[in-house]
């Protein structure tokens, strides 16, 4: 089955823009003003809506069909053209909350989301290219962004442990600099 996306859309509870991605852009978002008068009608249409956490609900605005799922303090957006199926694209902004979850680690809220915005910006891109749905396995997705096993412990960063024993060994030829000079 085929499906193009048009977009991707993560909005926060207090209506703010987290991260947007518009793949081949129609007429009415093919601007920053098209899509931001998008937005505003998503916002308003929706704003009627009593979302529960996890469930997925379909909107039709203007001449495009829109499935969102809210998570946690977030909104995911999905939206294509008004033909499209609406229960595949359900199973689809299912895949990219998993996969969320997963690269994550159970922590998809906005604080978090905003201090590791990359891992967001990878994963939509693992997921679509120019609306075109790439994978829809969640862990392989997840393993791609974080480049290992999803499960698999975090590296340590070794920038810092270099760092620390760079450090560490500074002191040390300090201190034997220093005690050999009082010597003498």
């Amino acid at each position: 089955m085929y499906c193009e996306i048009k977009g991707v859309l993560f909005i926060d509870s207090d209506g703010e823009k987290i991260y947007g991605k518009y793949f081949n852009p129609t007429n009415e978002i093919s601007t920053p003003a098209g899509q931001d008068l998008f937005e505003k009608q998503l916002k308003s249409k929706l704003s009627k809506f009593t979302l529960k956490n996890k469930e997925n609900e379909v909107v039709l605005i203007d001449s495009f069909t829109v499935v969102l799922k809210m998570v946690n303090n977030i909104t995911v957006y999905l939206f294509s053209g008004h033909d499209e199926n609406e229960i595949f694209m359900a199973s689809v902004i299912d895949s990219l909350v998993e996969a969320l979850e997963l690269v994550y680690r159970g922590e998809i809220e906005r604080s978090k989301i905003i201090e590791e915005m990359e891992l967001l910006m990878l994963t939509v891109d693992e997921m679509f290219e120019d609306g075109n749905i790439l994978s829809f396995d969640a862990p392989s997705i997840a393993e791609k962004v974080l480049m290992r096993e999803v499960g698999e412990p975090a590296p340590v960063k070794t920038m810092a442990k270099e760092s620390l024993f760079g450090r560490a060994l500074q002191n040390a030829k300090q201190a034997i600099t220093k005690s050999i000079s009082a010597r003498k």
